[in-house]
């Protein structure tokens, strides 16, 4: 989960938000809303300070599978033009 005012990944070439594509995630907007989601299991990954070793490997590993698809390949070669 992420604060509303912060990306995880800036958006694209084409202004969209990549993250949505490539890292599933939710938006807490106050601390309330992230202490419910926090109760429920959902790891808080709103900088590499904050976040825990494990939500960070597994934040890791979910974008390399994703940028290893032919769609991922395709989204790096148009950032690379």
């Amino acid at each position: 989960m992420r604060h509303p005012a912060r990306r995880i990944i800036s958006t694209g070439v084409s202004a969209e938000e990549l993250g949505d594509s490539l890292l599933p995630y939710v938006v807490a907007d106050d601390y309330r809303d992230l202490e419910k989601l926090r109760q429920l299991g959902v790891e808080s990954l709103d900088g590499a300070a904050s976040a825990s070793m494990k939500a960070l490997i597994r934040a890791l590993k979910y974008l390399g599978d994703r940028l290893s698809t032919d769609w991922g390949q395709q989204e790096i070669w148009v950032l690379c033009l």
